[in-house]
């Protein structure tokens, strides 16, 4: 089996016009939100065993903060072939691995990373891909299973989405 976890970076700040997309930082709510998604990967025995996160400083300043959360030795990979907002790069970079461990971590941006988790996810009908569906939220983590052990297998509509967390459910269940 091999298990995918797409990430969304933490919220960026926009508060310096001046500064340019890629270089944004994560702002407060941002720098909150991933330690409590890394808790969560961490209390539930889901740390991956790869992470490739985007160079985009908003995501490299998310994989901060959620390694000291992880247990275990997670190998990591900064590319800037992530900083991308379109799925097919991401699910370009899916299929041409080999032997990259499973979990395996994409950290990265908007509209891709939604975009590739509902091509992947098979549309079940259930509440979580309904959610999915729905808006997939700064911080936000989507984990999805295939049968199988190669990346390079992996195609549309052949996951299962067994997972699907939000930092504002994180943050409601700690009050």
């Amino acid at each position: 089996m091999l298990r995918l976890m797409l990430m969304r970076h933490a919220k960026s700040s926009w508060g310096d016009p001046d500064v340019q997309d890629f270089d944004r930082p994560l702002n407060a709510r941002g720098r909150d939100a991933a330690p409590l998604v890394g808790g969560y990967i961490g209390e539930h025995g889901l740390a991956p065993r790869h992470i490739f996160c985007s160079a985009a400083r908003r995501t490299r300043e998310t994989l901060a903060f959620l390694l000291p959360t992880l247990p275990g030795t997670t190998t990591i990979t900064i590319s800037s072939a992530l900083y991308t907002f379109e799925m097919d790069d991401l699910a370009h970079l899916l299929t041409g691995l080999r032997e990259t461990p499973s979990p395996l971590m994409l950290i990265g941006h908007n509209p891709a990373i939604h975009d590739l988790a509902l091509a992947l996810a098979d549309d079940d009908g259930s509440p979580l891909r309904t959610e999915l569906r729905r808006k997939f939220p700064t911080a936000g983590l989507a984990i999805i299973d295939f049968d199988g052990t190669d990346w390079r297998a992996i195609r549309p509509a052949t996951g299962r989405l067994v997972e699907f967390v939000r930092p504002r459910d994180l943050a409601a269940a700690g009050d």
